[in-house]
């Protein structure tokens, strides 16, 4: 990735840390954030993001801090009549928590779902041995976008806080979204492999372990061009969609397309 790359896709990187307005004349700032130790060195010209890291790691404790320990959402502490914080959590039970959210594997990964290290500008040493995806690089950059947004905000809390949460995904909605996607996988890993002969099996087992309710059935039949054929609906509540499946002679056919169908829906997968 170069510097002019890096440049065209700012406004794109704006939105997915949630803070698009961002400043066009600090945007250099920003730009920093993506710029390795290895690169400045081969161009003097640019300051590396060392220093956003330091900055971005800081900001991000304070964050932390202050989200835990707000007496308004009560979660951590709040205080008594006589203006004393009192907390259902000690010292060890905080850091606990905050190491939960901000460590590397964690930050690692958010950089990943927002595909960011693709923007990394890097030197050619780091080129070679593939830095951009070394999960240090990555927490690196987390870390340096935050002191970017925490410096051209001038540390303005609402600013980093919105920037954060979008970030860490701790808003409503991607809270929401990771359950969801925990769920299907939990999903997939127990009922393993799917195809047309397990269908009716697997959406059995997905119900006896408590995460569907019971899938419904309904069968119709009828003659085509002097044949029997089937027709069978099925369909899990709480889950969109109704999959309707045909089957010349075989009842039990129709209802394992039937069945393979809704399956893919509840499992996340594309229907062919």
């Amino acid at each position: 990735m170069t510097i002019k790359q890096l440049k065209s896709n700012l406004n794109s990187i704006k939105n997915s840390i949630g803070w698009k307005k961002f400043p066009e004349e600090k945007n250099e700032l920003l730009v920093q954030a993506f710029v390795r130790r290895s690169y400045s060195q081969e161009h003097p010209e640019w300051q590396n993001n060392q220093v956003l890291e330091f900055i971005g790691d800081s900001v991000l404790d304070d964050f932390f801090v202050r989200k835990m320990c707000n007496p308004a959402s009560k979660q951590f502490g709040s205080f008594t009549k006589k203006y004393q914080f009192v907390s259902s959590k000690n010292e060890g039970d905080l850091t606990e928590i905050k190491k939960k959210y901000v460590n590397g594997d964690e930050l690692s990964r958010h950089i990943d779902n927002l595909k960011f290290a693709q923007f990394l500008v890097l030197g050619g040493a780091d080129e070679k041995n593939n830095v951009r995806n070394k999960k240090a690089a990555k927490e690196d950059l987390f870390e340096s976008i935050i002191g970017a947004v925490a410096l051209a905000c001038n540390f303005q809390n609402e600013v980093i806080d919105k920037v954060c949460n979008t970030m860490l995904e701790l808003n409503e909605t991607s809270q929401e979204n990771n359950k969801s996607n925990k769920k299907i996988l939990e999903m997939r890993k127990l009922v393993g492999k799917v195809d047309f002969d397990n269908a009716v099996q697997s959406l059995t087992i997905l119900n006896q372990n408590k995460y569907i309710p019971v899938p419904k059935y309904q069968y119709s039949g009828g003659n085509k061009n002097g044949s029997p054929e089937w027709f069978c609906t099925c369909t899990v509540d709480g889950f969109g969609g109704r999959i309707n499946s045909s089957a010349q002679s075989k009842k039990k056919v129709a209802r394992q397309i039937a069945a393979l169908g809704i399956l893919n829906i509840i499992l996340g997968y594309k229907n062919d």
